[in-house]
């Protein structure tokens, strides 16, 4: 599965960018994860790099760090 990541150093700075990120994205998932040394902003669940790809373009505005990665995801819905 596939997920678009930005990466972030401290765990208030991940609240943070979580919350603004909420705000701004309201139709979004988004997750922290820690990967040492740094924390890490995780959002969306994507099953094909093309639906990742999509929102990636929108999101670099906002998040010029951003990328797509593979990572284990959740499907709860």
């Amino acid at each position: 599965y596939i997920t678009v990541s930005t990466y972030i150093k401290l765990i208030g700075s991940a609240k943070d960018a979580k919350a603004g990120f909420l705000k701004q994205f309201e139709d979004y998932r988004a997750t922290i994860v820690f990967e040492a040394p740094n924390y890490k902003l995780r959002i969306g669940n994507y099953t094909n790099r093309f639906d990742a790809n999509r929102d990636l373009q929108l999101l670099l505005e906002s998040y010029p760090n951003a990328l797509i990665v593979k990572d284990l995801i959740s499907i709860t819905e």
